[in-house]
């Protein structure tokens, strides 16, 4: 069963993006170690990447969809596609490998300038596609909350999901997209960072949804950088359907 949620009837243009750095020993999620210890991070870093490739090549989201791992680093792609098999979707994903001098800015929004260049504006495809950004922080991110992007995205309404810490969980851009300097010059890694990427878009001439808020449906949503946020991913798989993010419910009551 395909979920098509209403979908505009060319979805097959729109591109799916994860950003993601396969998780490393020592260097992944390094400000949950104190808390939580070096291995453990690491499994868990592991597992917000399985459930995240799970989710978001399921029939919860459009099969038409093209979907692509941006990963780094590029000795690490065998990595990936264990993860990728763990989560039972070997060979959904496209793999676009981050270049070497990209990675040399510590600036997200080079990253992700490169990559909208690379991925979407150097797609084969004639007409520009929707693009949908994610990473990896929000497993548990409704599949209503990315449809309801896309649709907007299709309509020609730029989409920036806000997280609680005022960070951004999805980023969606529609066709008319100039290219990938919207993310040129946003406040990276402050409460305004959401704020500063609606201000970005609007700068490259997009009409942008409003922000995300509590009351908001769906509502303004958590990603994982902190202690905290660790336990509030657990609280809230609790509650929701069992089975949602298999990994992380077996890992999460042992943290």
């Amino acid at each position: 069963l395909i979920v098509r949620n209403n979908m505009a009837e060319d979805d097959s243009s729109v591109v799916l993006v994860i950003v993601m750095k396969v998780p490393v020993w020592g260097k992944s999620k390094t400000r949950l170690v104190p808390a939580f210890g070096s291995d453990n991070v690491l499994e868990l870093a592991k597992a917000l990447a399985v459930e995240t490739l799970r989710r978001f090549a399921s029939s919860e989201l459009p099969s038409e969809w093209r979907r692509v791992v941006y990963f780094a680093p590029a000795e690490a792609e065998a990595d990936l596609e264990k993860l990728e098999e763990e989560a039972g979707r070997g060979g959904h994903y496209e793999h676009v490998a981050m270049r070497p001098h990209d990675l040399t800015s510590s600036d997200l929004g080079s990253l992700l300038h490169a990559c909208y260049d690379q991925v979407v504006a150097g797609s084969s495809d004639p007409k520009k596609p929707t693009a949908i950004f994610v990473g990896s922080d929000a497993p548990d991110l409704p599949a209503a909350a990315i449809t309801s992007a896309a649709e907007k995205a299709i309509a020609g309404t730029a989409v920036v999901h806000d997280a609680t810490d005022g960070g951004y969980v999805l980023c969606a851009l529609p066709p008319t997209c100039p290219g990938g300097q919207v993310f040129d010059d946003v406040e990276w890694s402050t409460k305004r960072t959401a704020a500063s990427q609606r201000a970005a878009l609007r700068r490259c001439g997009l009409t942008v949804a409003p922000p995300f808020t509590r009351t908001t449906d769906p509502p303004v949503w958590e990603d994982v950088d902190e202690e905290e946020d660790v336990h509030s991913l657990a609280k809230r798989l609790e509650k929701r359907t069992p089975g949602l993010c298999p990994t992380l419910d077996v890992l999460l009551p042992k943290l």
